[in-house]
């Protein structure tokens, strides 16, 4: 085993390597210094391999950190500076003991092994480490897809620890399904798409840029999310099972707790949802919601319900416990409701035939969205012209199911009664548009 002084000694050969690749970088250099990546590349894995029966060591930790945290920023400046040049399967090629039949069987052989490599190190670092590769990977081989799906949802419901002064990279995989889906989206929901897409990166960015960020739950189900939307996975399950755990740690910690009673855990209860990361990832499971709506082609209502109904869930949620949310969430919740919104009229004009059923749904949801705005927008002093933006949308949205519902005993217009005036700039006294 290594004794304090290689290890120090070899912290310092990795901050050397480190510094290489920056220079590599800098300079736009890296495929001409395929050959030395190979060999650090051979040496990391080799290493780290070496470690794994001593992880719990004092110190050692922190090198494998290390370790990953370089393996998964060559991995990435080559699949960003050399993605035409294969070099991505050819550092893969290079770690194979003996010759690959192809270049994508070399990929699948790394990934393989990387899924094992958590097996070992019940670490969350290394979790994250791993699904960044498997991330960049994926890009090469279809099949490291799936193989990513599994290692996202276990580590979900793991509980493992948190090394301090973590910082995780922005997911991979947002950058790769963000720019498939707006590349073949139609013409007529490509604005829809990239509007979603651009929330969804933009919360990222503010997340996980942020210094020693330790979302690491939030890293994970982004990363499962973006796995099965390309997978074309169960992405509902997901989605509803995710809202109902934060609907659960909500009540187990406020209420429960404030009672003084003894909760049982239930089953969609997840580790790695805590106080740390209950609000950031409420904001996410929301953006994440409207952009799998926005994905839906407008052919078929009932598609898009599910979405919906999450949504609508995670509104009630948020109304039901605002004082422990972040200030921030409620213009998360502005930008989403407003594409969610969007996405509910462009499938009732788009599709074929109106089911009552999702009618009624896009009503309540319109109704609901228009109540938390004006609600917040009072009682906390939130800007109203966001509020009466969003009111002015749902609005509309419950104007045109008025005039287009087969059923009579659909809900119209939100009620006028509960809509303040200096919230809708007037608006209450307006008469209703002829349809």
């Amino acid at each position: 085993s290594m004794g304090k002084r290689s290890l120090a000694q070899y912290m310092t050969t990795l901050t050397k390597v480190h510094e290489q690749v920056l220079v590599w970088s800098d300079l736009g250099e890296l495929d001409h210094s395929k050959e030395s990546l190979e060999k650090i590349v051979q040496r990391l894995l080799s290493t780290i391999l070496q470690l794994a029966p001593i992880y719990q060591n004092q110190g050692v930790e922190q090198v494998v950190d290390r370790q990953f945290g370089l393996l998964v920023e060559i991995f990435s400046l080559a699949a960003y500076r050399a993605h035409d040049h294969g070099l991505v399967s050819d550092l893969c090629k290079a770690c194979e003991d003996k010759h690959s039949e192809s270049d994508k069987s070399a990929v699948v052989s790394m990934g393989k092994l990387l899924s094992k490599l958590l097996r070992r190190f019940q670490d969350h670092v290394v979790s994250c480490r791993v699904i960044e590769l498997l991330s960049i990977l994926s890009a090469e081989a279809d099949s490291i897809l799936s193989i990513l799906t599994k290692f996202t949802e276990a580590s979900l419901g793991s509980a493992y620890k948190v090394s301090d002064g973590l910082h995780l990279p922005e997911p991979f995989l947002l950058f790769k399904i963000s720019a498939e889906a707006e590349a073949t989206s139609p013409d007529a929901e490509a604005g829809l798409v990239a509007s979603s897409f651009s929330n969804l990166l933009a919360l990222s960015a503010s997340t996980f840029n942020a210094r020693k960020n330790q979302h690491v739950f939030v890293h994970t189900a982004l990363t499962h999310w973006c796995a099965l939307t390309l997978t074309k996975g169960n992405v509902n399950r997901f989605l509803v099972e995710m809202s109902n755990a934060l609907a659960s740690f909500m009540t187990r910690t406020f209420v429960a707790a404030s009672l003084e009673v003894q909760s049982r855990k239930r089953r969609d209860d997840y580790p790695g949802l805590n106080r740390q990361s209950y609000a950031r990832f409420f904001e996410f499971l929301l953006v994440m919601a409207c952009t799998s709506a926005a994905l839906i082609k407008p052919t078929n209502m009932k598609k898009v319900s599910c979405p919906l109904q999450v949504f609508g869930r995670l509104l009630t949620t948020y109304h039901s416990y605002h004082d422990h949310f972040l200030q921030r969430s409620y213009l998360t919740i502005i930008t989403s409701a407003s594409d969610m919104l969007k996405v509910c009229e462009n499938h009732m004009k788009s599709c074929i035939g109106r089911p009552e059923a999702e009618l009624s749904l896009i009503s309540s949801l319109s109704s609901k969205i228009a109540l938390l705005c004006k609600e917040d927008a009072l009682s906390h002093h939130r800007p109203k012209a966001a509020a009466r933006s969003i009111i002015s949308q749902c609005e509309n949205v419950n104007e045109y199911i008025r005039c287009n519902s087969p059923s009579p005993q659909l809900p119209g217009s939100p009620k006028r009664k509960w809509i303040d005036s200096s919230v809708t700039n007037g608006s209450i006294k307006r008469k209703k548009k002829p349809c």
